[in-house]
């Protein structure tokens, strides 16, 4: 659902706070009379097309970089082996344009070759023979048009960047003001006007690349030279017509930005190193790796050739490391060495001749990957012994951490998952490396949280107490108490006693429910505190009963007695060691849930920006990225919301009778973030919100059962096909499109719909208060035509309810060249009734099939969002593979009608 509720944003600056309108027409009107004065001046565009050159020549020309190294690039340089590197004008002259005089004095870049900044102003006809000598060797590489285009770079485009960066510091010179609040808030709506559409608010989005915050704070030049040029082959503004200190404004805002890899990025990278084809879902290569020695143990088998590991080692350091000797050692190098590196140079690796696997992972595998080799991987013999194989860390210290994250899938002692896992106390002391490994990133395709957000210590304490483990098969005691004390039938997998539960009085409202009222928290509530916390009178819950809160710290004999009385009758249901883990439960397991739960008002008192990422690693695995993935369980941002108690203690000790891990050794606050995160995650109110703006910006009049305007919308075009039609002009979707992307979508130029009015999707993630006066202004007309829960609606709907329909229409084929037959059931439920099991039932419309495939975008809309003023659940709720399915088996459907019988 995440997907769902993402999407892509255009450009979106007139609205923006800090835009210069004059500045920008100056400089435009500056170009052009230089022009209408002086033929040979270059355009604009020629000059940042030259620096597109300057960047990256063979990119931006769509060629081959030479396979030999540049002939003036010093042979004992760094990338004097990578031609690719080194045939690149920017890595002798720099991005400052001064060389060995600029930020390239020293560092892995410096060549000792000097800048161009000499030749700012020369002629273009100057810079050409120079670029054409056979020196520089350009001639018969960059046809004439590419010479003089970056000839007008060289010539015309330069900037002096020492005056807009301070060298030493690597800080952007933002434009002084007095208010240094006003100086920020003026460069924040800069990027967020023109950068944040593509990058996001945080420079987080693009998951191609590396944060904007490191790219910014790195290498600020880099990042000024392409926020005034864009990049070379790739769809950016350049704002190269703005003054120069605007360009240096947005810079100075996006070194505040973050500047770390986000945590999930680098764990799948992991994932990815482990066994890229399991993790991706794919077939490996039948053949085996081309750099896989011949002679050596696994060169017939392809499967295990292609993975990173088995090369480079667990440790990571190949042929120096614990694979120097033995069946796995290949003499191969290991990639410690490049830690650290940028993730683009670590691509381009990874793309190369050598490894070949630019054909077999797409960009944002290939970012995961070389982030973790960036920014994931760990010296190994700072924390394992390489000799005894034993973990450097004390086990006895994180027992508990095992406890809680590790014991509810793998046992107490490791033996859990032994069906198809050797016992994790023999798999951690054969090979401890792998086992470090899996535990900071988690295993491909698999459901296990990811622990690289904990500190490296407590990791390796982790893994030495795993070495430890002895061989009886017990449950984490606390955790498994907190199972029962939920749901003990469902944890120990038996049916509750039929009749009532002797204490539960006969008055309260789930008397005649044996099921819930054996059920421990039925009485003593989540918060533990029965009749005096959340479950007191007025409560539906309410029995009079008081909790256990008094309980908590009594030793265990005295639980043991109260739990086997008459009065609570669990003798004969529970076993010993049942009994065992409730009573250390409500000794050891309680916590006081008003200090972390505002008891009036249910929010929780935590800070949830803080714990996204915890969250993102140990939950979104299962439960989606806005908490709606698992489609056998509410939204757990409606769970959150509604019973934070229950959420609380779910998140501390699990569910019974299901693989979810506790969280109870980590820090009390980092589990209370979390679930102070999930309470903002999407509720079925606001997607029921979301779903009706949907079906407001379908057609908001038979949505709302008002009369449609009897004259054109004032902003349709009096020239486009349906100018005469109020009925059509005035829903929103006949300009915007179905796919919300208007004139830039399926509603462009040739479309009988084309208004040459753009989409919507600039102001996907805008506050809705501002969509609501965009839609109320005189553009738009809607002040008097439709309610205030009608504008929230569908301003709900327009900040978060648009999707990427190319994306998600893209994914429903492939769903339906895999196994659309399983689908089948899902439409039978859901939509058969209505449309019949051909998707000809509704005689009030077309065929279900002739639509979804005449008009896609339009079908998922409605899937999504139902129709308006009609009876239709939208789907918007379920699991998203689900609801494509759905599309995709509609799509499969007859075209026309089918008659049957006489």
């Amino acid at each position: 659902m995440t997907r769902m509720l993402a999407s892509s944003t255009l450009f979106f600056s007139r609205f923006s706070a800090g835009f210069r309108p004059i500045a920008v027409a100056a400089a435009v009107a500056s170009a052009m009379l230089a022009a209408g004065a002086d033929a040979a001046e270059p355009p604009l565009s020629s000059v940042i097309r030259g620096a597109h050159i300057y960047d990256n020549w063979a990119k931006e020309i769509g060629a081959r970089a030479p396979e030999t190294t540049h002939p003036l690039y010093p042979a004992d340089r760094t990338y004097a082996e990578s031609p690719d590197v080194n045939w690149r004008c920017k890595e002798c002259h720099g991005w400052d344009y001064k060389g060995k005089d600029g930020a390239y004095s020293q560092g892995k870049h410096a060549t000792g070759i000097k800048g161009v900044t000499g030749k700012a102003g020369a002629s273009l006809d100057e810079i050409i023979a120079i670029l054409t000598d056979p020196a520089h060797g350009y001639d018969g590489l960059l046809d004439d048009e590419d010479l003089h285009d970056v000839a007008a770079f060289v010539s015309r485009g330069q900037i002096d960047m020492d005056q807009y960066i301070d060298r030493s510091t690597k800080l952007a010179r933002g434009s002084t003001e007095a208010d240094a609040a006003a100086a920020t808030a003026s460069r924040k709506a800069f990027f967020n006007s023109v950068c944040a559409t593509c990058h996001g608010k945080d420079g987080l989005k693009v998951k191609t690349m590396p944060p904007l915050g490191r790219v910014a704070n790195d290498d600020p030049w880099k990042a000024l030279h392409h926020i005034l040029n864009s990049h070379p082959g790739v769809k950016m503004p350049a704002l190269r017509a703005l003054e120069v200190q605007v360009a240096v404004d947005i810079l100075a805002y996006v070194q505040t930005l973050p500047t770390g890899v986000v945590l999930s990025s680098i764990s799948r990278g992991g994932h990815l190193y482990d066994n890229w084809y399991k993790e991706v879902g794919v077939r490996p290569p039948e053949r085996a790796h081309p750099a896989y020695p011949k002679d050596k143990a696994f060169a017939k088998n392809a499967r295990v050739t292609w993975r990173c590991r088995e090369c480079h080692g667990w440790d990571y350091k190949g042929r120096d490391g614990a694979y120097s000797e033995g069946r796995h050692h290949t003499g191969i190098k290991g990639i410690l060495g490049m830690a650290g590196a940028e993730a683009d140079r670590i691509i381009a690796v990874l793309k190369d001749d050598t490894h070949q696997y630019g054909d077999l992972l797409n960009e944002e595998d290939l970012r995961d990957l070389a982030n973790f080799i960036s920014e994931g991987l760990v010296d190994m013999d700072k924390y394992i012994d390489r000799a005894s194989r034993q973990a450097k860390g004390y086990g006895n210290r994180r027992k508990v951490y095992y406890e809680t994250i590790c014991a509810n899938c793998h046992g107490k002692d490791g033996l859990q998952a032994g069906r198809h896992l050797a016992p994790l106390g023999k798999t951690t002391n054969q090979n401890p490396w792998k086992a470090l490994h899996t535990i900071l990133n988690g295993h491909p395709g698999e459901q296990m949280p990811a622990l690289r957000a904990l500190d490296i210590d407590v990791v390796v304490d982790l893994l030495a107490y795993v070495q430890s483990l002895p061989s009886g098969v017990v449950l984490s005691s606390v955790n498994r108490g907190g199972h029962l004390y939920d749901n003990w039938y469902k944890e120990l997998g038996v049916k509750p006693p039929q009749e009532t539960h002797p204490a539960y009085p006969k008055t309260a409202r789930y008397a005649q429910s044996p099921r819930l009222n054996w059920r421990c928290k039925e009485c003593h509530g989540w918060d533990y505190k029965g009749k005096d916390g959340v479950f007191g009178k007025g409560n539906r819950h309410y029995t009079g009963i008081k909790g256990i809160h008094g309980m908590a710290g009594a030793p265990q004999e005295a639980i043991l007695a109260v739990l086997k009385d008459d009065t609570h009758a669990y003798f004969g249901l529970l076993s010993e060691q049942d009994f065992i883990d409730l009573a250390n439960f409500i000794s050891e397991g309680q916590i006081d849930m008003d200090r972390h739960i505002d008891p009036a008002t249910g929010v929780v008192k935590g800070d949830p920006e803080r714990r996204r990422n915890h969250y993102n690693a140990m939950c979104a695995t299962c439960h989606g990225e806005d908490g709606a993935m698992r489609s056998n369980l509410l939204l757990l941002g409606k769970v959150a919301n509604e019973n934070p108690w229950k959420a609380l203690h779910a998140i501390i000790n699990g569910h019974p009778g299901e693989v979810m891990p506790a969280l109870r050794a980590l820090d009390r606050q980092t589990s209370v973030d979390i679930l102070a995160y999930i309470q903002t995650l999407p509720t079925e109110e606001l997607l029921a919100s979301i779903s009706r703006g949907g079906r407001l910006y379908d057609n908001w009049y038979t949505e709302t059962e008002r009369r449609e305007p009897t004259v054109s919308h004032p902003a349709y075009p009096r020239t486009a096909k349906y100018a005469r039609e109020p009925r059509t002009n005035w829903r929103c979707k006949e300009c915007h499109g179905w796919d919300y992307k208007g004139k830039d979508g399926a509603y462009g130029e040739g479309n009988r719909h084309y208004t040459g009015i753009k989409g919507i999707t600039g102001m996907a993630g805008e506050d809705p208060d501002r969509v609501i006066a965009v839609l109320k202004d005189e553009t738009h007309g809607y002040e008097d035509l439709m309610d205030e829960p009608d504008f929230q609606d569908l301003a709900n709907f327009i900040t978060q309810g648009q999707v990427d329909m190319d994306a998600l229409i893209a994914e429903a084929r492939q769903q339906a060249e895999s196994d659309l037959g399983k689908y089948a059931v899902f439409y039978t439920t859901l939509c058969a009734d209505c449309h019949g099991e051909d998707g000809a039932g509704n005689l009030t419309m077309p065929p279900l099939g002739r639509v979804a495939r005449a008009s896609p975008a339009a079908a998922l809309h409605r899937i999504l969002n139902g129709l308006p003023d009609e009876d239709k659940p939208p789907l918007r709720v379920i699991n998203q593979d689900v609801l494509l399915g759905i599309f995709a088996y509609t799509q499969s459907l007859p075209a026309d009608i089918v008659l049957r019988g006489r």
